[in-house]
C-alpha cells in the first residue's frame, strides 16, 4: 500500500483516452505530463503554445490532494487532483484519480481553454511502478 505523494506517481488514463504522467521528485513536489487521446501532449495556446509536459505538481499533505500547474505559478489554471483507493463511479472501483480544473478569477480570457483538457473525467490507474525524478 502507498502513501502521501506516491499515491499520484504512475501513469493514468481517462475515459476519454487523456494520459498523466506524473513522477516524483520529493516528499511534496512531483513533475507531470498531460497527454491527448491521439498522443501527443496538449498545446496551450494561451501560453506560447507551450506543450503540457514537464508541469510542476504540488502534493498537499494536509488534504491529500495534488496540484498541477497549467500555466505560471499563481496565474492561470489548475489541475487539481484527489486520490481514490477504489472510486465508486467507476464501474470497475478501480484506484483513480478524481479531476478538477480551476482557474483565477482575474483570467475571464481563459474560459474559452477549458475544452483542451477533455471532459475531466476520472484516471485510472495504468502503471503501478514508481516513477522518480530524484530521492527525496
Amino acid at each position: 500500500m502507498t502513501f502521501g505523494i506516491d499515491r499520484y506517481v504512475g501513469i493514468w488514463r481517462n475515459a476519454e483516452g487523456y494520459r498523466l504522467e506524473i513522477r516524483r521528485f520529493d516528499a511534496t513536489h512531483a513533475v507531470a505530463s498531460l497527454f491527448s487521446p491521439f498522443g501527443p501532449p496538449v498545446s496551450r495556446p494561451y501560453y506560447d503554445n507551450k506543450l503540457t509536459v514537464e508541469m510542476p505538481a504540488i502534493y498537499h499533505d494536509y488534504d491529500g490532494d495534488m496540484e498541477i500547474s497549467l500555466w505560471k505559478d499563481g496565474s492561470g489554471f489548475v489541475l487539481q487532483l484527489q486520490h481514490e483507493g477504489a472510486y465508486d463511479l467507476d464501474e470497475a472501483r478501480r484506484e483513480a484519480l478524481i479531476p478538477a480544473l480551476s482557474q483565477y478569477a482575474e483570467d475571464t480570457f481563459l474560459d474559452s481553454y477549458h475544452p483542451l483538457f477533455g471532459r475531466l473525467s476520472h484516471y485510472t490507474r495504468q502503471k503501478a511502478e514508481p516513477m522518480r525524478s530524484s530521492d527525496g
